[in-house]
């Protein structure tokens, strides 16, 4: 899309999610194997727990691997700004739902200070991008969104370890739509 800004799911985390996948199909051949190995010492009932067991972890370690490879080869959109719109991912598979460009109120970093304290100061870290939408009822209050994504209150946020782009060009683009 032309004069369209556009932040996608880390590929850094799809990697992540395919790793613990890995380590379900994983623990399921892991005890697959043990109980041929040692199916002596096991009683008949317990076959079905670890049948059970390893069918469960096996068919959701595939699932995650599988659904996490797509999005790895074609990251899902999170977000797109453009001079007219910005939209962002809603449900399970990012189905994009827009607003207004001129309906941001607000937009800059989310920042969150550390609940530990050391030598009387607490740590700030920045978590991500906070946009904030004016309140008003034309628009939704809040909606179900994608991982990485909440949007609650008329407040958009995206999540820093799923978002692909650094958070300050992010809200440098957002301003930069908007006109400010």
């Amino acid at each position: 899309m032309k004069d369209s800004f556009e932040v996608r799911l880390s590929r850094l985390f799809c990697l992540g999610l395919i790793i613990i996948g890995a380590l379900f199909v994983i623990a399921g051949i892991d005890v697959g194997f043990t109980n041929i190995l040692f199916d002596s010492v096991l009683g008949p009932d317990n076959e079905i727990k670890i049948f059970v067991f390893v069918t469960f972890t096996f068919i959701i370690g595939s699932m995650i691997i599988l659904s996490q490879l797509y999005f790895l080869i074609r990251p899902p959109l999170m977000m797109r700004v453009t001079p007219e719109f910005i939209s962002f991912g809603t449900g399970f598979l990012y189905h994009q739902q827009k607003f207004p460009i001129n309906m941001v109120d607000a937009v800059d970093l989310f920042i969150e200070e550390s609940g530990v304290e050391v030598m009387g100061k607490r740590r700030k870290t920045v978590q991500g991008v906070e946009i904030r939408f004016e309140r008003d009822e034309s628009i939704q209050s809040s909606i179900a969104t994608s991982a990485g994504i909440t949007y609650s209150d008329w407040v958009l946020r995206l999540h820093k370890p799923y978002i692909n782009r650094r958070p300050d060009v992010i809200v440098a683009e957002v301003r930069r739509a908007m006109g400010k």
